[in-house]
């Protein structure tokens, strides 16, 4: 981001040399900022100890709830909510270690809080869940008329609230929110680790809409998660042309501090990025340039109808599934690789064991840039090289239209063991000249 009082030519060699000369001087002004947070997580990964918990108490619905430390907010002590509960019949795998369970960080999105219905989920998977509430909020309803963060009652030792889309960057770095907020899910992985019936390899962070967002940023820094799910939300906001880029273009501090993808090559561990067709917050080019940075192996669904809800999200058995696999053999359940040129649309699956290929579909759009009321249309794909005992499919599809922009391939698959369908996606590809 070019700092307003610079000025730039574009056709003169000197008004390249001041922007050049411009941004770095930009970038080396958020240099103690970037060792601020480097540091600051480091000691709390290091530490590798569970926080102290206060005001622990048994729910009517049987999950634990207590609070952990938080980061210091202006000077004071904060403390954020967290409900917990390891499932009665535990996911016990070859890939785990005997008598301990896998576990995930459940990180909400905007007008959430720590769900437990979402908790609940996970242990019915057979993972262990501790879900956090990151603006200072219980999971107490003020007012059914509220929406948003203003729904819920706030915790006695809250902290920061979100401030916009990253408006609180003319604060001390550990004062923003997003710091506070990622404070938070390392502090969660902290305390999985500090269980004993917890297997420490088998930890997980999903996160929805602004807790992708949060999930993006903290795997840049938290290497130890054994895998990691965004849903929705994804690095590269500020190239979204709605709300987010309207915002972030006038902060300077975004591109070079909280931007996911700065540090998305560290994680080298899976991850599933899942999301709708017609994602209207974070579009699918952003999620698309975030997953094809991300250093470990990548699975992507794009459901063609999945709306924008924290319930929608929990209810897709895509993250469910794609958790056991990793936790069972370490692999990925399915992947994609292109194998030609974009314009071709030849796509390779492979998939694990446990799943059959059903279908295929080519979905394209002469749209750009992408949008959530983007048209789509879904067109014919035929899976060839179909074997009983393969996990690996060729996809051919019918030309692509002319006026194409980007398009992704779609793949019906149906768990043997469970008789559920879930949908791989190829990775979003653009043919635009």
């Amino acid at each position: 981001m070019t700092p307003n009082n610079c000025l730039y030519c574009p056709h003169s060699l000197i008004g390249l040399v001041l922007l050049i000369f411009c941004v770095a001087t930009w970038a080396d002004q958020y240099k103690p900022r970037s060792s601020f947070l480097d540091t600051s997580y480091s000691k709390l990964i290091l530490k590798n100890e569970s926080a102290k918990t206060y005001n622990l108490e048994q729910r009517p619905d049987g999950l634990s709830q207590f609070y952990l430390d938080g980061a210091p907010y202006e000077n004071n002590a904060t403390r954020f909510l967290a409900i917990y509960h390891s499932p009665n019949i535990p996911l016990i795998s070859d890939g785990s270690m005997a008598a301990r369970v896998p576990a995930v960080v459940l990180v909400h999105g905007g007008g959430g809080t720590a769900f437990g219905e979402w908790v609940k989920r996970w242990n019915d998977a057979g993972f262990a869940a501790i879900a956090i509430a990151v603006e200072g909020q219980t999971d107490v309803i003020a007012s059914q008329s509220r929406r948003g963060r203003d729904r819920w009652m706030n915790s006695a030792f809250g902290g920061p609230r979100r401030e916009g889309i990253y408006d609180d960057y003319t604060k001390s770095t550990g004062n923003e929110w997003m710091f506070h907020a990622v404070f938070a899910a390392i502090q969660a992985n902290n305390f999985l680790r500090s269980q004993e019936n917890i297997d420490h390899q088998q930890i997980g962070i999903v996160g929805i809409s602004w807790g992708g967002v949060i999930t993006a940023t903290t795997i840049g820094y938290d290497h130890r998660f054994a895998f990691a799910i965004p849903i929705y939300g994804s690095g590269f906001l500020s190239d979204i042309p709605n709300q987010y880029g309207d915002s972030l273009i006038r902060n300077p501090e975004y591109g070079e501090l909280w931007e996911p993808a700065l540090r998305l090559k560290d994680f080298t561990k899976p991850s599933l990025w899942l999301t709708g067709r017609g994602e209207d917050h974070f579009h699918l080019t952003a999620q698309a340039r975030s997953y094809r940075l991300i250093g470990g192996d990548v699975s992507v669904s794009i459901k063609a109808n999945m709306a924008h809800s924290h319930r929608a999200a929990w209810n897709e058995p895509e993250p469910y599934l794609f958790a056991k696999e990793v936790v069972a053999t370490g692999n990925i359940p399915f992947s994609s690789m292109l194998l030609s040129n974009p314009k071709d649309c030849a796509t390779q699956f492979q998939f694990s064991t446990g799943l059959s290929p059903i279908k295929a579909t080519l979905h394209v759009t002469s749209d750009h840039p992408v949008r959530g009321d983007s048209s789509w249309r879904e067109l014919s794909a035929k899976i060839v090289n179909k074997k009983p005992t393969s996990e690996l499919v060729n996809v051919e599809c019918v030309p692509l239209p002319k006026d194409t922009t980007y398009w992704f391939i779609n793949i019906k698959l149906k768990s043997n063991k469970s008789n559920t369908f879930v949908t791989g996606s190829s990775k979003l590809q653009s043919i635009r000249q």
